[in-house]
Parts: C-alpha cells; structure tokens; sequence
C-alpha cells in the first residue's frame, strides 16, 4: 500500500529535535492567546463524536512509479476506528483484489485482506498507541478533530506531534512572531524546529501549509492547502491539497508531488463506510446493520 508521508524516513534522518535558534518566536503568552482564539473559532468540532472521511490521490509529479489510492477513514469517540486503503489506478478502487482494511472495535483490531479471505486478529488496551501504518495516513496532518481519546498516537519524538491540536498543546512547538499569508489566508505559524505548521486561526484548527525537516533543516515534506471548504457551519476544512516529497541526498530536490481531493464528510451520524460496514453509535456492524453498544 502506497505511504504518503515518509516518517520512517525522516525519522532515520534525525526528526527528533530542532534547531530553533533562526525562529523569531513570540512570548509564551502570545501562544495561549492565539491558541485561546484557534479553539474559540473551531468550536463548532467541540461538538463532533465522530466522522467519516473518504479522499482520492493523484500523480501531479513524481520521478518515481505511483499508484493513486483511494482512502476512507471513520473515527468515534471514544476508541472505535475502521480504515479502508485501495489502489484506484488501473482498476476502479472498489474492485481493487489488494485492498486493505483495519477496524478497532471494542478493544480489539482485525485487519482484513479481502483478496485472498484473510484476516488478522488482536487487542489494545486503553492508552496503547495506533500500530500500523494509520498514524501515517496523510488524512492526520490536517484534520482539526481526532474523536480516538482511549488510545493514542505513537510518538515520533518530541518535536513532532502527527496531529495538529496535540502539536498546539506541546511545549515543542513555539508561535513565531507575527502572521502571514498562504493562499489568501491570513495564518498564525507554530513551528517545533523540524514541524513548522500554518493555521488560518480564523477558520479553527485549519491547516493552510506543513513543513517537515531534518534537525539539519533539510525540507523533507511540504503539505499545502489549495481549498478549504465550510463543509457544516463552523467546520472549515481543506479539501485540496498537495503533498510535495524531496530529495534527502540531492540537494533538496523535489521528487513527487501527489495531489489529493476529499470526497465524503460526514459527521456525527451513522454512515456506510464500505463493504457492508457502517459506523453507528460507537459500534461498527461488518454485516450493514447498526449496532450500538
């Protein structure tokens, strides 16, 4: 299954602490308040237990082979997941023979391989991290709301947190002093050294422009916002983006620039997810019928 964000690689490459002495950073009491204002503008996702979220990837540039997916991800609170990874290029998604699911599920994790009738059994304990590959989903680099509070997210070092509302809350991450702009958006910047983040803090937890860099300050990663849609009253959201990879040994030269459009958003209702599973309640029911606990 195609990895949209390399952190294995960059991890390799020392993305664990930076150097913040170029940073011009703002008092700490300037942070609270931009932060103070974020929530305060985003607090309609306050209100959202649980969401499905369903994007396309296509090859905008890339000197490499790559396939384009198709990806649905349905998180509710407090500890219920199901995730759904499908190669959309040469075949339709939906009948893709290598496609891959995972759900969590009453403390328990199946992941499933439709094509050959396997599957994977296992348990995580409230508190235990994400295993797997879903922490690198690219999905969690921008989404404002992440309804999963029994378990967490792994820890890649102290200079990076995957999702942004945890990045805002670090003690890594820094407010640089003054604002700019990306995309006609007016951004506050925190910045962690290697982790430098770009929210339109008008429109919440709204994630305008990513930067991921090695402690030598090598750019790994770049995730820019090329719309950003109100998908409920409150809930602004990016549904464009791009995703630019470079070079670690070629001068920084950029290697693959993949492009992706979300197309499904629902949020604290039951919805159908794929394959006769749907998220209702906190409960998944692999046969269609909703089930709650």
């Amino acid at each position: 299954m195609t990895v949209f964000i390399l952190l294995t690689e960059a991890m390799a490459l020392g993305l664990a602490k930076g150097d913040n002495t170029v940073a011009k950073y703002a008092p700490d009491s300037e942070k609270l308040t931009a932060i103070a204002e974020i929530n305060e503008n985003g607090s309609a996702w306050l209100t959202v237990q649980r969401w499905l979220i369903e994007y396309d990837t296509t090859e905008l540039n890339a000197k490499a082979l790559y396939i384009p997916v198709h990806r649905i991800m349905a998180a509710s609170a407090p500890g219920e997941l199901y995730c759904l990874g499908a190669h959309s290029s040469p075949q339709p998604w939906q009948i893709d023979v290598f496609c891959q699911e995972f759900v969590i599920h009453n403390g328990k994790t199946y992941r499933r391989w439709p094509f050959n009738r396997a599957y994977a059994a296992g348990t995580i304990r409230a508190g235990d991290p994400v295993a797997g590959s879903v922490p690198n989903d690219l999905l969690l680099t921008f989404v404002p709301n992440w309804p999963l509070t029994a378990y967490k997210m792994p820890t890649f070092g102290l200079s990076y947190e995957i999702m942004v509302p945890l990045a805002l809350q670090s003690s890594q991450y820094h407010l640089m002093a003054g604002h700019q702009h990306v995309n006609g958006e007016e951004c506050a910047v925190f910045d962690s050294g290697v982790d430098r983040i770009w929210i339109a803090y008008h429109k919440g937890i709204c994630v305008m422009r990513r930067e991921l860099r090695t402690t030598t300050g090598q750019l790994m990663q770049r995730f820019l916002t090329d719309k950003v849609e109100q998908i409920k009253p409150g809930l602004w959201l990016p549904t464009e983006l791009r995703s630019q990879l470079f070079s670690a040994s070629d001068s920084g030269a950029s290697t693959a620039e993949i492009g992706v459009h979300i197309i499904r958003c629902e949020f604290n209702v039951t919805v159908q997810v794929f394959r006769g599973c749907s998220l209702a309640g906190p409960s998944y029911s692999r046969r269609g019928s909703p089930k709650n606990s």
